[in-house]
């Protein structure tokens, strides 16, 4: 858990901490060779989590504001293990994304389409400020295409190529 973050704010902290205390429950019950009833049902259970998990969201914002650590230099330092979970669990995802399938996608995308507009409001300023350097770059580009000849579908290709070469070394600062 993150200091000052999200450890026990989220909704699977606190899934995590149920789930030891219902280890400890029943080891506890199977020690003394008892028989452990189930207090809840599974409706009550996930009526609750998602109660609880709806209103997390000022919990959320906190942690985010108050972390005393860096969470982005974490995961830059900790490329080689990022690497070795994607490839150990690369046959689960595929597995869950077959059991998940097409229409699951697109019921939970289109459910969650709202966010889209949300997030492009939030990234304007950001895709303002990066546009302020790659529109001029991406109009010279296209205005020493034009000067180009254009007639045959090679000059047209070769047209293309040069914005694209371009861009892409402007990218890499070439």
């Amino acid at each position: 858990m993150l200091e000052g973050g999200w450890g026990g704010t989220t909704p699977l902290a606190r899934f995590h901490s149920a789930c030891h205390v219902t280890r400890f429950a029943v080891s506890r019950a199977n020690a003394h060779n008892e028989r452990t009833n189930v207090a809840k049902s599974l409706d009550q259970v996930v009526g609750k989590w998602t109660a609880n998990a709806s209103g997390a969201q000022t919990a959320y914002t906190d942690g985010i504001q108050n972390t005393t650590v860096d969470p982005t230099a974490l995961a830059v330092a900790n490329q080689a293990g990022y690497l070795s979970g994607v490839q150990s669990s690369v046959n689960l995802w595929a597995a869950n994304l077959r059991k998940a399938g097409k229409a699951k996608w697109q019921d939970k995308s289109l459910a969650k389409a709202g966010n889209y507009s949300t997030g492009i409001a939030a990234a304007g300023p950001d895709y303002a400020n990066a546009m302020s350097t790659w529109l001029p770059r991406i109009q010279a580009a296209g205005q020493a295409a034009k000067a180009m000849p254009g007639t045959t579908i090679d000059q047209r290709i070769a047209r293309s190529a040069y914005v694209a070469r371009t861009l892409y070394n402007a990218k890499r600062g070439l």
